[in-house]
């Protein structure tokens, strides 16, 4: 099972993020929730990274481990991340509801 924890701030935005484990019932390197969980956060940081968010810190210290925090955007760029976000959480949250024994997501509030 993955299991993706997203925390959001008072505006919606993903501030803090992990996904753990593994989907089953494949090879490695062959599960597509798996693929999917890990493209669809990579590409949110990505997306993060050049939208000029200064502090986007990230690790993945093993196979099936991946930890990142999101630093705060300025107030012009609000929206913009809060599109992003909202487009990570429908990706997870369909995932979970397709495949609810491969993924599991649990939303709650950032705290700074």
């Amino acid at each position: 099972m993955v299991t993706v924890v997203v925390s959001l701030d008072e505006a919606g935005i993903v501030r803090e993020m992990t996904a753990e484990g593994h989907a089953l019932g494949f090879a490695k390197g062959e599960n597509p929730v798996c693929a999917a969980v890990t493209v669809l956060v990579r590409t949110y940081l990505r997306w993060i990274e050049i939208g000029g968010i200064e502090s986007v810190e990230g690790e993945a210290p093993k196979s099936g481990v991946l930890y990142a925090s999101v630093g705060k955007p300025c107030r012009e760029r609000e929206s913009l991340f809060q599109g992003a976000s909202q487009f990570l959480l429908t990706g997870l949250s369909d995932l979970h509801e397709t495949f609810p024994r491969q993924c599991s997501l649990r939303v709650k509030r950032f705290k700074e």
